[in-house]
């Protein structure tokens, strides 16, 4: 998996650039959890997957479950971000956490 832009994963896929029944995982990353959540095989929207713990000791951890989730899913990628709420908006908890890291 490479590096992609935003506005490059939003094209690679439109035009159906990844492979055929891929998915994407996406990694809300928190201070205290990770959320994860697996798209459809279209890839038009993600459904609630798990919550992973986050500490300094678990990464090892936290990247074995990775792999296996790459292999369970066939994942194509990861989309770590801002999450949305189903209506497209921002959830009160990122406009708190956001709002807290400007001062």
């Amino acid at each position: 998996m490479r590096l992609l832009k935003a506005d490059q994963l939003f094209r690679k896929v439109i035009d159906g650039g990844l492979r055929k029944q891929s998915r994407l995982l996406g990694l809300d990353v928190g201070s205290k959890y990770v959320g994860l959540a697996v798209s459809d095989d279209k890839n038009r929207i993600a459904l609630p997957l798990s919550v992973l713990s986050r500490t300094k000791t678990n990464i090892s951890l936290m990247a074995d479950d990775f792999v296996t989730l790459v292999s369970k899913y066939s994942l194509a990628g990861f989309v770590v971000g801002y999450p949305f709420n189903l209506q497209g908006q921002s959830s009160r908890n990122v406009k708190c956490s956001c709002a807290g890291s400007l001062g």
